[in-house]
């Protein structure tokens, strides 16, 4: 990724309503750090991420799920390269 805001999507499901989505990313200095809460839409949950917030280097991204309930699922996380 290079420089800017980039759109973050994923589909989310369960067995009772999904409430929330939170994109985190670990890798640097920073542990599970969020850097947004989604807005469902109709082609998954999107939110936004600034890539100048973070140094240059490899990160991990990741998704989690929050039911109804409160209760919560985390995505395989997926490597990325930010280059800014």
């Amino acid at each position: 990724l290079s420089g800017g805001y980039w759109l973050v999507a994923q589909a989310a499901s369960d067995n009772a309503a999904v409430a929330k989505v939170e994109f985190r990313v670990t890798g640097g200095l920073l542990r599970s750090s969020l850097i947004g809460t989604a807005t469902k839409s109709p082609v998954g949950w999107l939110a936004h991420w600034n890539t100048a917030t973070v140094g240059n280097g490899t990160y991990e991204l990741q998704s989690v799920a929050y039911d109804s309930a409160g209760k919560s699922t985390r995505s395989k996380p997926i490597s990325i390269t930010v280059n800014n």
